[in-house]
């Protein structure tokens, strides 16, 4: 059965929808460029584009917004439902501990993971609803008592998911794991209806696949080969090997390199690794308290070896996938399952020691990037206003945007960077989208009400090859907008 929600509950995600403004409030109170430089758009009619990476989840959540987007009410409902998603984890893991639930929540609400996603503003409530039904694929299995309720509606759960970010499938196969984990080490784990949990999961991710195929029929647009969509197949299974060994070293990158969030500013590395340290001391810890036969305890080291696997499994469906924060949700069981298992008082005093340092990285990182990418719109809004006015004729001419904003040597870190925050790609945060072809305009058109033309390629070619040792120009009716001119 269902658990009732109560009063101490409904209080519960109240608290977590105002620690996460006080954490993210500059998504509120700023105008900020985010990846997409869609922050502050009320219109979004991307969602079309969205089925033809298999997400027609997207464009179904699109319709139910009217693909209206305002960014205040975006990050109400998100925090809403990542309140909701810790709510369904403390239930579905029975976490009653006061220290668990206060410590998940920070490292939850803080976690670069969670502000990536609510960057993306126009898509942040379709994520954290897939986030949502990941788990409520386990959990309807799990509390319902109907043979067919618990397949058709977990399997439902997984389509859901799946059709609006395929990343989560890794989040979904984590979550299964970690949660037979846990019933492993408490011995209350039933074989029989954990492995049963097969059925629905492959009928999920098979339904998935048909409702793609027909989506695409529908509309009549082909898959794209944008983020690999095009790559998505069970014939990329028959990379296994590789992917193993892709699995070890994404692990490896998002916990001690800076690929994929940055880690070394704070000694973030360090602090992963006494959280994984931490990890193996709980469940050794386990061992003492408990008697565990052979099997137990080689079925349990064999998914701690196995978890990196786990945690990046879309790889294995998605071939060549690049992993970024967006699609990182699982790597978030990681420190809730170490939280939950703390069960002796100086485990306790341990983590909390590594948790609130690693709290206190998380929020700076955070209100770094935000700051970051505040000032980048500052900067950005103050030169295509220059350009604009320079010329009456402006409006008439075709825009030319070269080179990218300086960077400035870390005082923290050899390595050169414009911020302290936890983006560690840029090329593929910000570089890559601000302000080329449909970017500048979509700006321009937002902030200053206008409208203007991006020139082509072509024309970027012959004007990189000409330019002037000036910040705003005029180079064959195109005004060129030369950012290397400030480095």
């Amino acid at each position: 059965m269902l658990k009732k929600i109560e009063k101490k509950d409904i209080y519960f995600m109240l608290g977590v929808v105002l620690l996460l403004v006080f954490v993210h409030f500059p998504l509120l109170s700023q105008n900020i460029i985010s990846a997409d430089i869609l922050l502050n758009n009320a219109f979004y009619n991307g969602y079309s584009w969205e089925i033809s990476l298999g997400r027609f989840g997207l464009f179904i959540v699109g319709i139910l917004k009217s693909f209206l987007s305002f960014p205040p009410l975006d990050f109400f409902v998100s925090s809403i439902l990542v309140s909701m998603i810790l709510y369904l984890l403390f239930d579905l893991f029975d976490v009653k501990s006061i220290f668990s639930k206060i410590f998940i929540t920070l490292i939850f609400i803080s976690s670069p993971i969670i502000s990536a996603t609510l960057l993306f503003h126009y898509c942040s409530i379709a994520y954290f609803l897939a986030f949502l039904f990941s788990i409520l694929s386990l959990y309807t299995y799990y509390h319902f008592s109907n043979k067919w309720l618990r397949i058709l509606v977990p399997a439902g759960c997984i389509v859901i998911s799946l059709s609006i970010y395929q990343a989560y499938l890794s989040f979904i196969i984590s979550l299964f794991v970690i949660y037979h984990l846990f019933l492993i080490i408490q011995k209350k784990i039933d074989y029989k209806k954990c492995f049963f949990y097969f059925v629905p999961l492959f009928l999920g991710i098979i339904s998935y696949f048909i409702c793609m195929k027909l989506s695409l029929y529908v509309f009549h647009i082909d898959m794209a080969s944008y983020s690999n969509a095009n790559k998505i197949g069970i014939s990329t299974i028959l990379n296994f090997p590789s992917k193993i060994v892709e699995s070890y070293k994404l692990f490896y990158q998002f916990f001690f390199q800076d690929t994929i969030m940055k880690n070394h500013y704070f000694h973030n590395n360090l602090l992963h690794f006494l959280l994984i340290i931490m990890l193996f001391i709980t469940i050794f810890s386990s061992f003492y308290q408990k008697k565990y036969s052979k099997k137990e305890i080689a079925v349990i080291l064999l998914i701690l070896l196995l978890l990196p696997i786990f945690f990046n499994s879309v790889i294995f469906v998605i071939d060549e996938a690049k992993l970024q924060l967006l699609m990182s949700s699982s790597y978030l069981l990681l420190p809730f399952f170490v939280i939950h298992n703390c069960s002796r008082r100086w485990e306790k005093i341990l983590i909390s020691i590594i948790l609130i340092v690693l709290i206190r990285n998380y929020v700076i990182q955070d209100l770094s990037t935000y700051s970051t990418l505040q000032n980048k719109f500052q900067t950005y809004y103050t030169i295509i206003g220059n350009a604009i006015s320079k010329d009456g004729d402006s409006l008439d001419k075709k825009y030319a945007l070269i080179g990218h904003l300086p960077k400035v040597e870390s005082t923290l870190s050899k390595v050169y960077d414009s911020n302290y925050g936890y983006v560690a790609d840029e090329d593929l945060f910000w570089d890559e989208y601000h302000l080329r072809k449909l970017g500048f305009e979509r700006f321009v058109s937002e902030y200053y009400g206008l409208n203007v033309s991006y020139a082509d390629s072509d024309t970027i070619s012959s004007v990189e090859e000409h330019l002037d040792d000036k910040l705003i120009y005029e180079y064959q009716d195109v005004i060129v907008i030369n950012l290397n001119y400030l480095k």
